[in-house]
């Protein structure tokens, strides 16, 4: 089990402010998709560094969420939610910094005015999807499956890196904001990777 805070690994999210915004310090990794407010879809960004093991040799593999409350929005005006995790393919960007990667800079950012909230298709693939019921503000989420074995087999570079979208949209302005901890928060558990591999 290796976590983002191992080695070279990161996490952070995006917003879709017109002004450049970092937030590769948040103890949060806030995500959301609405239609009804622009400039406040948001979209994760964790990376795992995969040096530690032979990545030939993995047989299953395990992405996990800690669910934070984000203090921002109203519950009542998001549905039970489907969250999509994507893999950025190795070539596009994937030498992003959490310190620097904004909106504007982040990458496999999709280019127009529609599906903003999901990354460019051309430069991801995607690995699995999970939901979180209305209301709910606590506990773990996971995706796991064969995408998620092969994509990490795939990796020359030793840097895996991971999209987090919200399929779902709310339904009225000022939606609640999903949060997930990052290897900044103090009281929950960082964005981990578990791997068995072939002995």
């Amino acid at each position: 089990t290796i976590s983002t805070g191992y080695g070279r690994g990161m996490d952070s999210f995006i917003q879709s402010s017109k002004a450049p915004k970092n937030f590769g310090k948040e103890p949060f990794m806030r995500v959301k998709n609405t239609t009804v407010q622009a400039d406040l879809l948001r979209k994760g960004y964790i990376a795992f560094d995969l040096s530690k093991f032979d990545k030939t040799k993995i047989e299953e593999a395990e992405i996990s969420l800690s669910i934070e409350p984000s203090d921002l929005g109203f519950a009542t005006l998001v549905p039970d939610s489907t969250f999509t995790v994507y893999g950025l393919l190795e070539g596009d960007g994937s030498d992003w910094n959490e310190n620097e990667i904004t909106w504007q800079n982040a990458p496999a950012q999709r280019t127009g005015t529609t599906g903003l909230h999901l990354p460019d298709e051309t430069k991801t693939v995607r690995l699995g999807s999970f939901s979180i019921p209305q209301g709910v503000s606590r506990g773990t989420r996971n995706i796991t499956g064969k995408e998620l074995v092969d994509f990490l087999k795939s990796d020359t570079d030793g840097l895996a890196t991971f999209i987090i979208c919200r399929e779902t949209d709310e339904s009225g302005r000022n939606g609640l904001v999903h949060a997930f901890a990052t290897r900044e928060n103090r009281s929950n558990t960082p964005p981990l990777l578990r791997v068995r591999m072939d002995q």
